[in-house]
């Protein structure tokens, strides 16, 4: 199972999710997880021809690994080369998992190298398993997928202490990658609604990218310099501290193929505002939805919520119970099964 993002190196879900599914298929299959080793993220920087390189020496790394193996699970197109060598040369099964695509990160205007990769894998793999049936859709109508080898297996979460911290005031949160794909923009225009509104409110964006900077000077240009935090890339441990004193929490994705920071802040009772194209609603059911780029919906939803305690708390409870059900053994024993249509 080649991960180009696997524990210590983390930099998004990706690696998040590839550990939480490899702890448990561990006990059910015979596994080997094919790790790259990068210390930086596939989608940090701009330079796609070290981004080339990078690929081919993680494709070399597999393809030395693989002996022996009746069945490979690539995932993402960073390890889709050599998925398709091994398939070809050896006739055994490929499964394509697809966390996300270049049209989510980047949309018509990415890389289309990058998806050709993406087309190319998904069109040779035996299966497709996908995070959402928003994703199953764009690989539908974006990549020419056929609908019928495609399966969707849900992300998980890891069990953690999901207790809750003692602050002096309501805080809102953002975190994911500062990325045109992710809307910080858009996250920040709805903070500065609010904090006009709510002067007791904290906000805190965490994550990097290269939106940061320019999100940081409208910060220090705007009177809310001193209610709105940028703490970086977190680690888990910090996650979870910021988790546990977060009030609720905003994701208002333009493409968002599942979005496990939603999954993670509901394990603590926290509600997250989501946008109209998060795979994740289609766990969390009860979190309330709001159209892509609607500034003053999601101002006016974080409002509601910050201002109705006794809301808050009741679908703090249900998206609780709804993290609850989403483990990642339930989608490891999803994912054997479509191994054993494969291999028997």
């Amino acid at each position: 199972m080649p991960c180009w993002e696997f524990p210590p190196m983390l930099t998004g879900g990706l690696g998040v999710a590839c550990a939480g599914l490899a702890e448990e298929l561990k006990g059910l299959v015979d596994l080997r997880v094919v790790a790259s080793g990068e210390q930086v993220g596939a989608y940090e920087g701009d330079d796609l021809g070290d981004l080339g390189e990078r690929v081919d020496a993680f494709t070399r790394e597999i393809l030395d690994q693989q002996a022996n193996a009746g069945l490979i699970h690539a995932h993402d197109w960073m390890s889709f080369p050599a998925a398709m060598s091994i398939q070809a040369e050896r006739g055994i099964p490929f499964v394509a998992h697809i966390h996300s695509l270049e049209i989510d990160r980047s949309g018509p205007s990415g890389s289309s190298w990058i998806q050709g990769i993406e087309r190319e894998g998904m069109h040779a793999a035996d299966r497709v398993i996908v995070v959402s049936q928003y994703t199953a859709r764009m690989a539908v109508d974006h990549y020419g997928v056929d609908p019928g080898k495609i399966r969707i297996v849900h992300n998980g979460v890891t069990e953690v202490n999901a207790s809750r911290a003692e602050v002096p005031g309501p805080c809102v949160l953002f975190m994911g990658r500062m990325t045109g794909q992710k809307a910080p923009d858009v996250f920040l225009d709805a903070a500065f609604q609010v904090a006009a509104r709510l002067p007791h409110v904290e906000f805190v964006m965490a994550g990097r990218g290269v939106l940061l900077d320019a999100l940081r000077e409208r910060v220090a240009h705007s009177p809310f310099a001193d209610r709105i935090r940028f703490p970086g890339f977190l680690e888990r441990s910090e996650i979870q501290e910021l988790l546990a004193r977060t009030t609720v929490c905003c994701m208002p994705s333009r493409s968002e193929p599942f979005g496990l920071v939603a999954l993670e802040a509901a394990q603590f009772g926290v509600p997250t505002v989501l946008s109209g194209q998060a795979g994740v609603s289609e766990v969390l059911r009860s979190n309330p939805v709001v159209g892509v780029g609607d500034v003053n919906g999601f101002a006016s939803r974080i409002m509601e919520l910050l201002r109705d305690e006794s809301r808050r708390a009741d679908l703090g409870r249900r998206v609780r119970e709804e993290a609850d059900a989403a483990t990642w053994r339930a989608a490891a024993d999803k994912i054997v099964g479509i191994y054993r249509t494969l291999v028997g």
